[in-house]
């Protein structure tokens, strides 16, 4: 019996990197299936409730809500949450809202594949 597919959402205020995760996701984690990505982090907000992905990938860095905040009001959903940013001065603060990973963009696909085995 094959494994279902683990649904996940990506949410990033650039369409450059969510284009740049969706293309690594396909071509290097098969068992991630991005059933919708979303560049408004408010609009994630009101709609991730209805989809219940797997995981969340998330910018830190987004005008109206940050990736911390969006993860805190979504916090009882219990998602997986694999804050992907430019900036490492965040790492800490992610593994303490229970990340269960932080990659730096641009993202390294090694990185990418041990995080996703992480969800497994």
């Amino acid at each position: 019996m094959m494994q279902s597919k683990l649904k996940a959402v990506i949410v990033d205020d650039e369409l450059s990197g969510i284009e740049v995760l969706e293309y690594a996701l396909k071509k290097h984690c098969p068992e991630i299936d991005v059933v919708h990505s979303f560049s408004s982090s408010t609009e994630a907000m009101n709609s991730i409730p209805d989809m219940m992905p797997d995981v969340l990938f998330v910018d830190v860095e987004m005008p109206q809500l940050n990736g911390f905040e969006l993860v805190e009001k979504l916090a009882s959903l219990n998602i997986q949450v694999i804050f992907t940013t430019a900036y490492n001065e965040f790492a800490l603060k992610a593994f303490r809202v229970s990340a269960l990973d932080y990659l730096l963009k641009p993202v390294d696909v090694d990185e990418l594949k041990a995080a996703v085995a992480k969800l497994k």
